[in-house]
């Protein structure tokens, strides 16, 4: 899985290598942030036709992000791919760390 940072949103892309013998259905992509009094999970499901491509807009700044991808056929989900990071601010830019 590979994430760009684009200022306080990211472009998520992942590569299907395998399908564990069934056709996927669809992908669940789930983005976990925590700071220091709550962690926050939102679940993003994309069928196929919508690619495995995901642009998460509107990211907290200074805090880590977990994006989780698993893909899904009728046999059940694959294991988790994972990127995590924590966007920085320095004035007008967001680094990625």
């Amino acid at each position: 899985m590979h994430a760009a940072q684009i200022y306080k949103s990211v472009s998520l892309t992942w590569l299907v290598t395998h399908d564990g013998n069934a056709p996927i259905n669809g992908f669940f992509v789930t983005h976990r942030y925590t700071n220091r009094t709550i962690t926050r999970d939102t679940v993003y499901r994309l069928t196929t036709e919508q690619g495995n491509v995901l642009q998460i807009d509107n990211l907290a700044v200074g805090v880590k992000h977990l994006f989780i991808v698993e893909a899904e056929n009728r046999l059940g989900r694959s294991d988790p791919a994972k990127v995590e990071m924590t966007l920085i601010s320095t004035g007008k830019y967001i680094i990625l760390s």
